[in-house]
């Protein structure tokens, strides 16, 4: 005896096609927009720059110069979003680099001058995170660079980024001159 049964799944796996291709569509709307806000705030930060070009009162400069950077910051995640498998969350180590590369060329210290130091492999956060910590790091590097080391003066950064699996903890070190008594 032969028992045979068939089922008709034409219609399952037309609706699975269909959730597929909405799923992709959406995959792309959402790279689309890391995109629109990444070129958004480049155009900021352009702007920025030519204000503080046309500007002449030095603390004016120096605003908007620190304002360039932290729109910078926000737009390196946006951009990191756009280049990411997951549309969710970024490689944090490979963030630091380059917004600690971008603020070493904007205050133009020279090669040998601050030694840096990053310790972030494969740590993955999600933008709600992401913009925070990254604007925090923004204005601890820019003190730092600004204030830290006059003169010329040689130092170190290190920055650890780590993560428990439910926490981020970051450790930001330098060896500059410190905060004044006064």
């Amino acid at each position: 005896a032969v028992l045979c049964v068939a089922y008709d799944i034409t219609e399952r796996k037309t609706m699975e096609n269909q959730i597929a291709a909405s799923l992709r569509e959406k995959e792309y709307l959402l790279k689309e927009i890391h995109h629109r806000v990444k070129n958004n705030l480049q155009v900021i930060s352009s702007l920025l720059s030519m204000q503080a070009d046309k500007a002449t009162d030095r603390n004016v400069i120096n605003s908007l110069t620190d304002s360039k950077n932290r729109v910078k910051s926000i737009a390196l995640v946006h951009e990191k979003l756009y280049q990411s498998k997951s549309l969710d969350r970024i490689e944090y180590g490979d963030y630091l680099v380059k917004i600690v590369n971008h603020l070493f060329d904007t205050y133009n210290v020279s090669q040998g001058t601050i030694s840096r130091t990053i310790h972030a492999e494969n740590i993955y956060v999600d933008i709600n995170q992401a913009v925070p910590c990254s604007l925090i790091i923004n204005e601890m590097l820019t003190n730092t660079l600004k204030y830290a080391f006059p003169n010329g003066r040689k130092g170190e950064i290190t920055i650890d980024f780590m993560s428990d699996g439910k926490n981020y903890m970051l450790t930001y070190h330098d060896n500059g001159i410190g905060i004044p008594q006064d």
